[in-house]
């Protein structure tokens, strides 16, 4: 199935189980290569100069990083696409 170019994207099972469960996944949304340069860059966030760790209840790190403006990068953009817009657009209806 190309998702793509799926108009019914999330189904309507989908939006069974995030009624159910509060959460869907769809398989498939995008290629490998589509987020092969997402990879990349989440390869550079170990050295990122805003990542900062912070330790959970049992005391475990977990790395994160905070920005506040969504730049025209490839990470910035991706949550922008109609693809994944749309997605909350028809949950929300």
């Amino acid at each position: 199935m190309d998702v793509k170019a799926n108009n019914s994207i999330p189904s309507s099972e989908s939006l069974l189980e995030y009624e159910r469960h509060g959460f869907f996944i769809i398989k498939g949304l995008f290629s490998i290569e589509e987020l092969q340069p997402l990879i990349n860059e989440g390869l550079k966030f170990s050295s990122h100069q805003a990542r900062f760790s912070v330790k959970d209840a049992s005391g475990n790190q977990s790395h994160l990083i905070c920005w506040t403006d969504l730049g025209n990068d490839y990470i910035g953009v991706l949550p922008r696409l109609e693809r994944m817009v749309s997605i909350p657009k028809k949950i929300l209806n």
